[in-house]
Parts: C-alpha cells; structure tokens; sequence
C-alpha cells in the first residue's frame, strides 16, 4: 500500500499531544517533515524518538513554515498553528501542489476565504478543515434526530467553554487570532453547517474583551428565515464545560459532551420523546482525530468521491460575516 507523505506544519501542544502520535500510528500516512519556527530540532527530534519506530524513515526538520510548505517531496501538509496563520499557510499549500488538512478555523476574512475558494476551482486537490467532532457517531444521531424536526419551531443551545489562563497562549492574543469565537464559537457555526442549516436571517454577537482586545467570552444568537433560533455561549475564561441541546415542539435532546468525549466515558445523549418519556442512548469511544485522517486519506484517493467532505469554506465565511458586522 502507498503511504502519502504528510508534513505537520507547527509543533505546539496540540501537535505533540494529539497528531504525532496518531500520525505514527495511522497505516496511511507517513510522517515526512515537521516545521516550528519556535521548538528546537533537538527537542523535536526527542518528541518523535518517542514515538516512531526505528524503521521509520529520517523526519525532515524545518525552522521556517513556508520551507516545508513549498518542499515538491511532501504530498500534502496538517497545518496546526495559530489561528491567524491558517489562512496564508493553506493558500501557499493549495498553490504549491499539497493537499490540506487544517485546524479550525480555516480562516476568517473575506480575502482568504474567496482565495481559497479562487483555488480550488482551478486545481484538483483535497482541502478539509479539523472538526474532528464530526467523527463521533453521535453526531450520526443528532443530525437524525435534527432532519426530523427540522420543520418544526426548534431552538438550538449550546455552550463550550475553558479556561486558558497562560498569557503567551496564542489564545489570549488578538494579533494571533486568539480569543473565544474562533477557538470555541466557530464549533456551533460549524454544527449549523454540518445540520444542513442556512445562514440565519438575523444575528448578533456580544463580546466581554480583556484589557488586551481578546474576546473571552462570546455570546452569538442567530434568527433563521422561519423563526427558528439558536444561542451559543463561548470562553476562554471560564471552568471547563460543554453542552449542546435542541428543542423540538414536543420533543428534545440533551448532549452531555458533544465536542471532547473522554476516554474512559461513553458518549450521552439523553431524548425526550413525545409521550413524555426520556430515554439515554450511549455511544463508544471513538478516536475522532484518526477517523478525521483516514476520512482525508479517503477524499485525497478518490479525488473527494469516498468520505465526508467539509472544507470550512462555509464555516469561514460565517465568522468573516460575524467579525465584520459587530
């Protein structure tokens, strides 16, 4: 089998945490560079010792981003930096042959979004943005539960929040794209997005910023055309919690952890039915981060025939929309 090489474009918690060891591991991919203009090549070098086995061929190290991105031997790029460089790093990937996986958000300004969008009309590659929550099958049952109630007068709630308390955190710094709406808030834009569900009519966003400009907490409440409604809560100031609720006419769902479901719990979902009755579905651990790459191995191979598409375009144009109206 042929193994796409892949480079990990940023080398942050995340990336160590999360995408090292799923990429040593993952049958697919083979692990070709890693770039940070901020961690030292020995202290990456020690991290991916940890990791892959001795068999694995030589990692090329790169101190500047936009090298790894241009390199014509990697065949397509997981960008995990900051916010605000997502935008630029998969514009220069797209444009030099590669496909793209990207952490969310994709992007969040009008130029970035119709370059992007410019791009891939004219080249056949795969772009996915990382919404890795898509994966669990849980999600399999609210957009079932949702298509059912879809024409009725629903309302939709949720709310993710944690608490980043280190300053040099990226963020808690607006120049690098920090803050509570692109971190956490752009999660509910994407759910709209992946429940089928249309720009709203109306909308309205409300901030409580830091001293530095950094939006803590934001609060986002979207009319649609028949009425229906939906409020999102988010911070990047506050004790962790998540929840996700819609409301039908005579029905409801409640989940528990609709975005990070820990690996020693399965996944609730409690549902009021119309007579009254509420019943809990559970649901297995699922690794959504490996189901989100063997998905963009699949799109790459079947040049987007097999698997979930979801490139973000959507998603980004919501918060440009947002940032720029409020």
């Amino acid at each position: 089998m042929h193994k796409i090489k892949i480079g990990l474009v940023g080398f942050g918690k995340h990336s160590i945490k999360v995408w090292l060891p799923i990429l040593a591991l993952n049958k697919h991919f083979i692990l070709t560079a890693i770039s940070s203009e901020k961690v030292d090549h020995a202290s990456i070098n020690a991290e991916v010792k940890k990791l892959l086995p001795e068999t694995h061929p030589p990692v090329s190290l790169f101190s500047e981003h936009d090298s790894l991105l241009k390199d014509s031997s990697i065949e397509c790029v997981l960008i995990a930096t900051s916010n605000i460089k997502h935008g630029p790093q998969v514009i220069l990937a797209l444009n030099n042959g590669k496909h793209v996986l990207c952490e969310k958000p994709l992007c969040f300004t009008e130029k970035h979004t119709n370059s992007i969008k410019k791009i891939l009309e004219s080249k056949k590659l795969t772009l996915e943005t990382g919404f890795m929550y898509r994966y669990h099958p849980q999600w399999i049952f609210i957009k079932n539960y949702f298509n059912k109630i879809k024409n009725e007068n629903w309302k939709i709630l949720g709310q993710f929040q944690y608490n980043i308390s280190s300053k040099s955190n990226y963020r808690n710094k607006f120049d690098l794209g920090g803050g509570a709406l692109l971190d956490a808030g752009c999660y509910f834009l994407d759910i709209c997005d992946f429940l089928n569900i249309n720009q709203p009519q109306n909308h309205r966003l409300s901030n409580k910023n830091s001293s530095d400009g950094v939006d803590i907490n934001t609060s986002i409440d979207l009319i649609f055309p028949e009425g229906q409604q939906a409020s999102f809560y988010s911070s990047i100031n506050q004790v962790r919690f998540q929840s996700f609720s819609i409301f039908g006419e005579n029905s409801y769902i409640q989940v528990e952890s609709p975005f990070i479901v820990p690996k020693n719990k399965k996944a609730l979902i409690a549902e009021r039915n119309e007579t009254g009755k509420i019943k809990q579905h559970f649901f297995d651990f699922t690794d959504c981060y490996q189901s989100e790459l063997n998905n963009f191995y699949s799109l790459i191979c079947s040049d987007g025939q097999i698997g979930t598409k979801n490139n973000g375009l959507n998603n980004a144009n919501w918060l440009s929309d947002l940032r720029r109206t409020n």
